[in-house]
């Protein structure tokens, strides 16, 4: 039951690893993202101010960018987050069928017991 239970817990470990590892990659660099967009707004507001139109039209497009970037890296964020709930709930109902199949032995193993010692007072 324990082997069975630690092999669960190490496939578990084995694909969702991985996928963890993504999501801390994709957080960093919508982190990274978002910084660059708070740079480039401010950049933005001192072209305006200063009223330089081709700077204005250079940090639009990167803006532009950047935003697009960053809800790319959440769709992904999404999906992989998705992905790793699926296969911890998969995992999980395996450990707990688990249990519930130990639960069972461990009544059946009771049962048994009860019924040897009452055929042994019978005796």
């Amino acid at each position: 039951m324990r082997r069975k239970r630690s092999e669960i817990i190490a496939r578990r470990s084995k694909l969702t690893r991985p996928l963890e590892k993504r999501i801390r990659e994709v957080e960093d660099k919508i982190e990274t993202h978002e910084n660059e967009l708070d740079r480039l707004n401010q950049a933005m507001q001192q072209a305006s101010q200063d009223m330089d139109g081709p700077r204005i039209a250079e940090l639009s497009r990167a803006i532009h960018a950047s935003q697009s970037a960053i809800d790319e890296y959440f769709d992904e964020l999404e999906k992989t987050t998705h992905e790793l709930d699926s296969q911890n709930a998969d995992f999980e109902k395996q450990l707990q069928a688990l249990d519930a199949g130990q639960m069972t032995d461990d009544r059946g193993q009771r049962s048994e017991v009860r019924r040897q010692m009452a055929e042994d007072r019978g005796s």
